[in-house]
């Protein structure tokens, strides 16, 4: 889960340079789904791990990240 993330996390960083360098503009939107999807990957993929500490939580953690990465990806 962790690799898979932190490449999502990555490949929408590119995505979101790229967009910019071509366009010159990403929705407000888009932006702040990477930036939750960025938040995520830290906190899962850090020490703020150790924050999560009932299973409800882990869960819905998991579900957010599940939702935000099918939306970057466009799946």
């Amino acid at each position: 889960m962790e690799d898979k993330l932190t490449k999502v996390a990555g490949d929408s960083i590119t995505r979101y340079y790229n967009t910019l360098a071509t366009l010159g503009y990403k929705s407000y939107d888009e932006v702040e789904r990477m930036v939750v999807l960025l938040f995520l990957e830290e906190m899962i993929n850090s020490d703020f791990h150790y924050f999560i500490t009932e299973k409800a939580n882990l869960k819905q953690g998991m579900t957010a990240t599940h939702i935000i990465c099918v939306e970057q990806l466009g799946e």
